[in-house]
């Protein structure tokens, strides 16, 4: 045989021993995708709560931006989680199309609970593989041989060990079980399809419109709730014993949507009250026809007229309903000559409203008339009654509102139904007749009617409406900034998570034996939308302003957030956990954090705290002493220390600046002071390594005082060059440097209190003063190639070099004893008040500025999308946060 034919031969086996192998592939692959089986096979039928998403990737994933999760982990209960779901957020993972592809598989999750109160929830989880699975169905043959860390095999299963918490894998066919509960991972295998009846499958099966879809059995889940007395009791008594309620959500930051759908039945029960409201089937209202534009929140209730509702809900809400209710006719009929069925039900509607109009504080009351003869009459006999008083005379643009003062006992009967009108006015307009304490409000709705656009109109109320039934027993459209609905008034973390929309709208529907609840909102406004969720926090004590960052780096693996409360307590936030540490000293003390800490230093010290009589600390993130301090300086401490390099400047009360390093050496420079050092000096380092220190000697000849090092460490031996320059004048602060090339001396800036400020050039000793407008309390500091002076009357004065400069002035302040703070040539202005504002280079105001806080703020990465952003304490001891653009 030729060599040719030889390895023609060798390349046929080569190819048909590849399509063997790939056809083994393929064959195991479309075998996986037959033998299969469904996760409701598998997932026992006693469930408390059912989740179906149809790709894991697509539902999970994009949650992780989400600020509502943010919210979430920012409750005291969710806090320990904070920092993992964080490091989940920033995780280069997310980016990796193959994860993502085979991570886009259905996913099946429900929630079990015994009988015993006490007991926990378990989880049971089944992720459908399809043909992934022909990887899984031979995992105990090489599994054992990966050595997976804290997995290893069990009798039945594979036990992930997770720091003492098991948890239970077992692959089966196509699907992929895992339970914390060994034996509720068993039952899986002994349950059957046929255990769900005809009518949960339908539930279950049905397809959802949203990503996420839920199942939840109300009584399983509620537990106590349904138990007791009160309205949520007596509406669960319509719910069947094993009724399932659907809902489908969907959550982005710009919108929230869920549908649910709860069954009803009938109750037996021939005294249930309601039992009219539940057999009603609801139909639109038709006052959001009449509804103008400047309507921003109401309340319909729709579910029935004004008896029906009195027979369905008085009975729950009074105790002694009859007895109470034949008090009030009593009283009635004998000072009004009216029963109260007279009095209220004989000619009103079905429809009943609660509504606010734009810039007015009172509510507007309305109510549906079915009969306006019936309504003139009782109107009239009602009216001829000397107890009661009609106050005729209020013209308003020409319209003339009536007031009525309602009796003792009408304002009692009112009043149970937390309804409040004592005194109000009036307005009969297109079949309702409309009441509020504020007669301004019925005018703009009688103007309104001609001269304004419907609320379909508003752009606010059909976004939130959208795919939205009209009809509805009960519907509550609300605008945070004017109202905030029942659901809002609590602290659940689903009030919570919808208060980070501020435009909302919410229907309650009964039809077809069934109470469909529909929910629709809308995020907040461009400036709400940039708080950081989860903020502001209150904190303990009383705070001096001071904020303080452990590094600037939005890429660093961890950073935090340094403050002093009551003058002797020093508090560290880590982050993204926000997790607060606490430590008390003995005296006032200042903090600064290291320069440029990383995670390496963070296990040794990362924060400088020096109190006012000499004793340095090394403190860890969680603010333990590290070994080897205090260092004890024998000298008070007369301003805020700086940190430069590994270590920290502090300047004393005997004119000498010390400093300390993170070996607890201490060098001494005296500085030459004539009179006091009332302000920290500031620190510079230039390009070549250099270190300059610029103090003002507040003196009888003010002087400023400039040292400089030869080289980056300073020795003890060393003599640093020094430069004396000579002001005229009282001034406050120290000067600032601007580093301009490499290889050449800073320039120095400074002003006095007149408004005199002087520009030095140290490489040839010239100066320059320029006369600006004002006066000045405030420090100059350095911003990109200029400097920049603010006066005591807002006035910001950039200077460059060359002398030019650029004036803007923030209104209506004051900068008496401002503060002042520079990041990322971007300047943040403090005046006198509880508010900063932030510019850029060009002295242009920076989104979303001007935002609450007061003092010195600081910027690092909380939520984790590698952008810093802006905290700020308040004078009301909060931390704020907010979103940088």
């Amino acid at each position: 045989m030729s060599e040719k034919k030889r390895k023609h031969k060798v390349l046929i086996i080569l190819l048909v021993i590849v399509l063997i192998i790939i056809s083994a592939f393929a064959g195991l692959f479309l075998y996986s995708k037959i033998d299969r089986k469904e996760p409701l096979s598998v997932l026992p039928h006693d469930y408390s709560v059912y989740l179906h998403t149809d790709s894991a990737w697509n539902a999970v994933e994009p949650l992780l931006d989400l600020k509502a999760i943010d919210m979430f982990f920012s409750t005291p209960e969710l806090t320990s989680c904070r920092g993992i779901f964080m490091q989940l957020r920033a995780a280069q993972w997310r980016n990796n199309r193959i994860l993502s592809k085979i991570a886009s598989k259905p996913v099946d999750l429900a929630l079990y609970k015994d009988d015993n109160p006490e007991s926990k929830y378990n989880i049971l989880l089944c992720v459908d593989l399809g043909g992934l699975s022909s990887i899984t169905r031979f995992s105990s043959v090489y599994l054992s041989k990966l050595n997976i860390q804290n997995l290893y095999e069990g009798d039945d299963c594979y036990i992930y060990d997770n720091k003492g918490t098991e948890y239970y894998i077992r692959p089966y066919k196509n699907l992929l079980l895992a339970s914390d509960s060994h034996e509720l991972l068993n039952s899986a295998f002994q349950e059957d399809y046929n255990n769900y009846s005809k009518e949960e499958l339908a539930v279950l099966n049905k397809k959802s419109p949203e990503p996420i879809k839920i199942v939840a059995n109300l009584r399983k889940l509620s537990g106590k709730l349904f138990e007791g007395e009160g309205i949520v009791p007596e509406l669960a008594k319509a719910f069947p014993q094993n009724g399932l309620c659907a809902i489908s959500v969907s959550l982005t930051d710009e919108s929230f949507r869920l549908n649910a759908s709860i069954p009803l039945e009938a109750v037996e029960d021939e005294n249930y009250s309601l039992s009219s409201i539940f057999e009603r089937r609801s139909s639109t209202p038709s006052i959001i026809s009449r509804f103008r534009e400047n309507v921003q929140y109401y309340t319909i209730i729709n579910a029935g007229s004004l008896q029906q509702l009195k027979d369905a809900f008085f009975p729950i809400i009074v105790k002694d309903s009859e007895g109470s209710w034949k008090k009030y006719n009593s009283v009635s009929k004998t000072l009004l000559s009216l029963s109260i069925e007279e009095l209220l039900f004989s000619w009103t509607g079905d429809e009943v409203v609660i509504f606010g109009i734009e810039g007015k504080n009172d509510p507007v009351f309305a109510i549906q008339i079915k009969d306006e003869k019936k309504r003139q009459q009782v109107f009239e006999k009602f009216l001829s009654s000397m107890l009661i008083k009609d106050n005729s005379s209020l013209l308003l643009d020409g319209v003339r509102i009536p007031r009525l003062e309602l009796p003792t006992f009408l304002e009692g009967l009112l009043s149970l139904f937390e309804v409040r009108l004592p005194n109000p006015y009036y307005l009969i307009q297109d079949g309702f007749i409309y009441f509020s304490e504020n007669a301004e409000n019925l005018s703009e709705i009688h103007k309104g009617e001609k001269h304004l656009p419907k609320i379909a109109s508003d752009a606010n109320w059909n976004a939130v409406s959208k795919g939205l039934s009209t009809d509805a027993a009960l519907s509550l459209y609300y605008n945070l900034d004017r109202s905030a609905p029942f659901f809002l008034r609590s602290k659940a973390n689903l009030s919570n998570l919808i208060s980070l929309y501020s435009i909302g709208r919410t229907d309650l529907c009964i039809k077809n034996s069934e109470l469909i609840i529909q929910l629709s909102a809308i995020s907040k406004s461009k400036e709400d939308s940039l708080h950081v969720p989860g903020f502001p926090i209150t904190l303990e004590g009383r705070v001096d302003g001071k904020l303080a960052a452990e590094n600037n780096n939005p890429k660093a693996k961890s950073n935090a957030l340094y403050w002093v409360e009551n003058q002797k307590t020093i508090c560290s936030m880590e982050l993204p956990s926000t997790n607060i540490n606490r430590r008390e000293m003995g005296d006032a003390v200042f903090i600064c954090p290291l320069a440029n800490a990383n995670e390496e230093d963070a296990k040794k010290g990362v924060l400088w705290a020096v109190t006012v009589h000499g004793e340095a600390y090394l403190l860890t993130r969680k603010l333990e002493v590290v070994s080897g301090f205090p260092v004890f300086l024998s000298e008070e401490v007369e301003v805020e220390p700086v940190a430069h390099e590994d270590g920290v400047f502090v300047f004393t009360e005997n004119s000498n600046m010390l400093f300390v390093d993170t070996r607890a050496n201490v060098t001494s420079t005296a500085l030459d002071i004539d009179g006091l050092l009332k302000s920290t000096p500031s620190i510079k380092e230039d390009f070549s390594g250099r270190t300059f220190v610029g103090y003002y000697d507040k003196g009888f000849l003010g002087k400023l005082g400039v040292l400089c090092s030869n080289d980056k460490k300073q020795s003890d031996n060393e003599e640093m060059q020094s430069f004396s320059l000579e002001v005229s004048g009282i001034a406050y602060g120290s000067p600032a440097f601007l580093v301009n090339k490499k290889g050449e001396m800073p320039y120095v800036g400074f002003v006095t209190q007149t408004g005199d400020f002087y520009l030095w050039n140290l490489n040839n000793d010239e100066s320059t003063i320029i006369q600006l407008e004002g006066n000045y309390k405030c420090p100059v500091v350095c911003l990109g190639n200029c400097f920049v002076a603010i006066s005591t009357e807002g006035l910001i004065s950039r200077i460059s070099l060359s002398g030019e400069v650029l004036e803007m002035k923030i209104p209506n302040v004051t900068c008496n004893d401002a503060f002042v703070t520079v990041n990322d040539n971007s300047l943040y202005v403090c005046p006198d008040g509880n508010v900063i504002y932030g510019f850029d280079e060009n002295l242009e105001l920076l989104v979303p500025f001007p935002v609450t806080g007061w003092g010195r703020p600081a910027f690092a990465d909380v939520n984790g999308d590698k952008t810093l952003d802006f905290f700020a304490l308040s004078v009301d001891n909060k931390l704020h946060a907010v979103k940088m653009r």
